[in-house]
């Protein structure tokens, strides 16, 4: 005889569990108090907060602000769990403009630690000091303190050992401290707040109203030299900011910060438009330093899917997309900057070498001293000119339509690179790189306005596939039609290519095609189809590009660069590599002791 399984018993949790449960869903580690106890504080209207932390938090964390106050029955009300000034109906609850609105964030805090509350009203003689230890209120009393709130928060964790156990170090714990508090900075530039730890202030951020202030003190005054301002809006969003050109990139996403109504969020709506909008700029696993602010009705976006309230979710994914690309898109269009290279130390310049790499004009010709009248030598600009027939300048004078600087071109560097000067600057070009950046963009252009016509091939071109790549290259036969290419199976594992595109002058070479749809077939991961068509118009770019190792004459270089000085985006190719790097006229002359 089996024995019967006996169903278990459902029990309601004492408060105390319930209170513990609610701690750990909001009170994650001592930057979540400080992310909570800052909240409040701007909910209270304050314009100067500081926060003062004793060993990474877990000691005490104490929060001052200059807000409101509270009156002395909202004060002891204020820790009842669920208990809120800021919503009284669901329909508050979906249009929320505040940050603490859920109520339960001091509830949480005091059932983990030992608290000091010291509050008071504009309009109060006294204020309410308030002491709680593990959720119980112990004392409450008048005194005499500054209008606004204090709280300090101290042993956080003390009767919970096995979440204190989970911390890391001190310096970790600190490190997320003041990356809250910068976060929540970035998303309130007027209000001032000071962080200090075990008396040494860490921050300072006076509350000038701007942003790039607070991303100066934050991350260093050449960052900042280094952001463009974001500035869009439309009928029903506004999008303001700041994101870094090309100079300043990182290799984490970690530098993006997006703030929805003031309120730091993650979504990965956002952040995918805010990378697709640097697409073919940076290089793989690179991204940009960018603080994004979107301010947009509170009903389209639910602020309700996290406990505490770092992540949104919003009505029109699909819009919110469209305009933050854009909103940041349009503003990286508008660059107009050369990737400056730093000059390291050197032991020995082999100026032979140098020279013998640099493919002159007049190969007959090598400058000298009493040549000096007739020709132009600028050693410092590592220009090597002789006394050739007159080379036209790249760009004679400044155009509002071109991006790359006013320079003159010296010659070919290894059969890959380009040579050019001007006054203050030495470039150096990539030719396989610039190439590839006008092909994409004829491309990109050709595909938008108007089909791209086929080349019909008189030999046409037999790919022979394995059997498991059938499938795919049946998925992306349509997309490769897009492009103007003309592709039809034979049979079995053949395919045939019998017309390619012809936006370009060059026509791919068989091994070019095969190649392409090689990498495509080959695509590791699932890609969307959108990515597909990137993928696509990226390997179209790369595949019929200029080589290195390919000799150019002076025509055919100045040409190249022309055309990329024509470009939205001159400054890196399709992969995110640049295209043109320079060296100032200062650095070379440092490396020659001339300063």
């Amino acid at each position: 005889m089996v024995d019967a399984v006996l169903e278990p018993e459902i029990k309601i949790l004492d408060e105390k569990l319930i209170n513990q449960i609610a701690a750990g869903e909001v009170i994650e580690r001592p930057a979540s108090v400080v992310k909570e106890l800052i909240e409040n504080s701007i909910d209270a209207k304050a314009t100067k907060i500081e926060i003062i932390i004793l060993d990474g938090g877990l000691k005490e964390i104490t929060v001052i602000d200059n807000g409101h106050g509270m009156s002395k029955k909202n004060a002891q009300l204020a820790f009842e769990s669920h208990s809120t000034s800021k919503i009284r109906s669901f329909d508050d609850l979906m249009m929320v403009r505040t940050f603490g609105f859920r109520g339960e964030a001091l509830a949480s805090i005091a059932v983990v630690s030992n608290i000091e509350l010291k509050t008071r009203t504009k309009n109060s003689t006294t204020g309410t000091l308030i002491t709680i230890n593990g959720g119980k209120i112990l004392k409450i009393s008048e005194i005499g303190c500054p209008e606004g709130t204090s709280i300090s928060v101290k042993n956080l964790f003390y009767n919970v050992p096995v979440r204190k156990k989970y911390l890391k170090s001190l310096n970790t714990e600190l490190g997320h401290i003041i990356e809250t508090v910068s976060l929540i900075a970035f998303a309130n530039p007027a209000i001032s707040f000071k962080l200090t730890h075990n008396g040494r202030e860490i921050l300072n951020l006076p509350g000038t109203g701007k942003l790039l202030d607070n991303i100066a003190r934050r991350y260093g005054v050449d960052v900042a030299k280094n952001m463009l301002k974001i500035d869009f809006q439309n009928d029903w969003i506004k999008i303001t900011g700041y994101t870094s050109n090309l100079q300043e990139i990182r290799a984490s996403k970690y530098y993006i910060t997006i703030i929805v109504n003031n309120r730091v969020i993650k979504n990965p709506i956002i952040m995918n438009a805010i990378l697709d909008a640097y697409r073919t700029l940076l290089m793989r696993n690179k991204y940009p330093i960018t603080i994004l602010n979107i301010i947009i009705d509170p009903k389209l976006v639910d602020v309700n899917i996290h406990p505490t309230k770092k992540e949104v979710r919003f009505i029109n994914e699909d819009d919110i997309y469209d305009v933050v690309q854009i909103a940041v898109k349009n503003v990286l269009d508008n660059i107009k900057q050369v990737r400056e290279i730093k000059l390291e130390p050197v032991n020995k310049l082999e100026l032979s070498e140098f020279k013998k790499n640099i493919r002159h004009t007049d190969k007959n010709t090598i400058p000298t001293l009493k040549h000096q009248k007739k020709q132009k030598l600028l050693v410092d600009n590592v220009k090597i000119t002789g006394n050739y027939k007159q080379k036209p300048d790249l760009i004679s004078k400044p155009d509002k339509t071109k991006k790359l600087p006013p320079m003159e071109y010296i010659g070919q560097l290894f059969k890959t690179y380009l040579l050019f000067s001007d006054e203050e600057n030495f470039y150096l070009i990539d030719q396989h790189a610039a190439h590839e950046r006008i092909r994409l963009e004829q491309l990109l252009k050709a595909n938008s306005s108007k089909p791209i016509r086929t080349q019909k091939l008189i030999s046409p071109i037999k790919i022979d596939l394995l059997p498991g790549e059938l499938i795919d290259i049946k998925k992306i036969i349509p997309l490769l039609s897009d492009y103007g290419f003309e592709i039809s199976h034979f049979g079995g594992t053949t395919f045939i290519v019998k017309g390619i595109p012809i936006i370009f002058k060059k026509i791919l070479t068989m091994d070019e095609i095969k190649d392409l749809l090689d990498e495509l077939i080959h695509i590791k991961g699932k890609l969307s189809l959108k990515d597909l068509r990137n993928k696509i118009v990226n390997l179209l770019s790369c595949k019929g590009a200029i080589k290195a190792n390919t000799v150019l004459s002076d025509e055919r270089a100045i040409n190249l660069v022309k055309e990329l000085s024509f470009c939205q985006n001159p400054f890196s190719c399709c992969h995110g590599r640049p295209t043109i790097i320079s060296f100032s006229k200062n650095e070379i002359e440092k490396k020659f002791k001339r300063t």
